[in-house]
Parts: structure tokens; sequence; C-alpha cells
């Protein structure tokens, strides 16, 4: 069986949707992540998202005639917020959603940050059974809550069974935690 790369929209971060899915579409791809990190990746915006502007993205994804494998949400969104990305993958049929662990900045003490995305992640796992969507976390993550091996094993030991696994290698590679035994994890 052969692989089939697929790009991010963050390789077209500094244009906007519809320039970056054109130049995507120019380079041969027909598959992507639309990736989406505030400011830095501008391509949806999970922070003042509304139902137009989720069918909005999909009438354009839609009309571009490019398949979207996953949507990648990097920043800190409320539930409310993050259904809004949810709504989407169901509309362009996307199979996943992933977000970031989480940052101790967000609210100051580890403790309740860690407490705060566990049950974060519990309401996005509903979400994907509400709408069909895979609810993935990239952990381990540089500079987050599940950055050492040690945060990595604590973080996935108290999430909902239904939480998946992004497997970033190069945030894994960054943790310093063996790839090989978290893989088999």
């Amino acid at each position: 069986m052969q692989n089939k790369l697929i790009a991010s929209t963050m390789t077209q971060r500094t244009f906007t949707l519809d320039v970056a899915l054109d130049k995507l579409l120019e380079a041969g791809f027909d598959t992507i992540e639309l990736c989406s990190v505030g400011e830095w990746v501008p391509h949806f915006d999970v922070g003042n998202a509304t139902d137009e502007t989720v069918k909005q993205t999909s009438d354009l994804i839609k009309s571009k005639g490019i398949k979207v494998h996953c949507i990648n949400i990097g920043g800190v969104y409320t539930a409310e917020q993050m259904e809004k990305v949810y709504q989407l993958a169901r509309d362009v049929k996307a199979k996943i959603v992933t977000y970031a662990c989480g940052t101790k900045e967000e609210t100051g003490s580890y403790e309740t940050a860690f407490q705060k995305h566990v049950e974060l992640n519990a309401k996005l796992a509903d979400f994907g059974d509400k709408y069909g969507i895979i609810c993935s976390v990239e952990a381990p993550h540089k500079l987050s809550l599940a950055e050492t091996p040690e945060q990595i094993d604590a973080y996935w030991a108290a999430q909902d069974p239904r939480v998946k696994c992004t497997f970033d290698v190069a945030h894994l590679t960054y943790s310093g935690a063996d790839m090989i035994g978290f893989a088999k994890k």
C-alpha cells in the first residue's frame, strides 16, 4: 500500500485560505489538513466563529473541490467555540479534529490547567460523538501540559478514552520521549 501525503494549510499560512487552497491544488494536493492557529495561521477564526462563518468556510472548501482529512486547531478556546470547529469538520467531511493539549499559563497553575483540559477534552469527545468526528489531542506538545515523558504519561492516564492522540513526531522529539515506546503505549 502506498502512503499519500496530505499538505497542511499551515504551509501557506501567509495567504488567505482561498489563496492557500489554490496554491495547494496547484502543487498537486487534493486532500489537506485545515490548520488554524490564531493570527499565525488565520485560516478559520475559531474565536469569532458563527454558523455563517462555518458555512462560508465550508462553501469555499467545497468550491475548490479539495478534501479535508482533518482540522488542526491551535490556541485557547472554549468548548462552545470549539463546537464550531466540529460543525465545520462535519460539513467538509473531515475525519478528525485535533487540538493542542493546553499550557499552564492559561490559568496560572499546572494543576488547574491540567484539570481544565481534562474536562475540555471530554466535552470535545462529546462533540466528536455528536458530529461523527474523531476527537484528537496533540500530546506531547512542546511548551504544554504534556511536554516531558512524565507529564505525557499523566496526561493520557487522565483522559476520556474517546480522546485520541495526534502523534506529532516533531513535538515528541522535543519532549525527549522514546518515540517507539510512546507509540506502543
